[in-house]
């Protein structure tokens, strides 16, 4: 009976916490403790990550896509999270990774959106920016243009080695096709 009375806690306190992040950040970030456990964090992602998997598989019309879309969302939580983590540490943020999991995962909200067709992507990135950015800002006191330079450096880095290796594919290709 205890397992369920505070599983039951949790998601009433997840709720309210949801609703804070969307309606005031700010204050969210600034007084919300995250939980100790990495498992509960994950689960706080659950409800977005759902909508996103479910949304995917029904505008696709197959059923296996969601199983795709759930993995792919919590990979991308991961590999946020990893991002920040290591980015953190160029600006002097020495913060356990439960922390920066609960940033990601506040921020993975926007995956609700994501599923939508041409407009999802786009303001799904812009709200993981702006929910990192206030969760900077405000959990862990960062000035404001370090948490900006922090939220964009992953994506640049990205970028750049994005641009590496395709430029390194087509030389390959075009090598490959000059020596036939």
């Amino acid at each position: 009976m205890k397992d369920s009375e505070s599983l039951s806690k949790f998601l009433v306190d997840h709720w309210a916490s949801l609703r804070f992040l969307v309606l005031n950040p700010a204050k969210l970030f600034a007084v919300a403790e995250p939980p100790n456990d990495y498992r509960l964090i994950l689960i706080m992602a659950l409800p977005p990550v759902l909508i996103f998997a479910i949304g995917i598989a029904v505008l696709k019309g197959n059923p296996w896509l969601a199983l795709l879309g759930l993995v792919g969302a919590y990979a991308g939580i991961g590999i946020w999270s990893l991002a920040l983590k290591y980015v953190l540490i160029f600006f002097g943020e020495k913060r356990p990774f439960t922390e920066i999991l609960y940033l990601a995962v506040c921020a993975a909200l926007s995956l609700a959106v994501a599923w939508v067709p041409i407009v999802g992507p786009p303001v799904c990135f812009l709200l993981i920016a702006f929910w990192t950015f206030m969760g900077l800002v405000h959990r862990f006191k960062m000035n404001s243009g370090a948490a900006v330079a922090a939220v964009a450096l992953p994506v640049v880095i990205t970028g750049l080695g994005g641009g590496i290796l395709s430029y390194l594919l087509i030389l390959l290709a075009s090598l490959t096709t000059m020596f036939r």
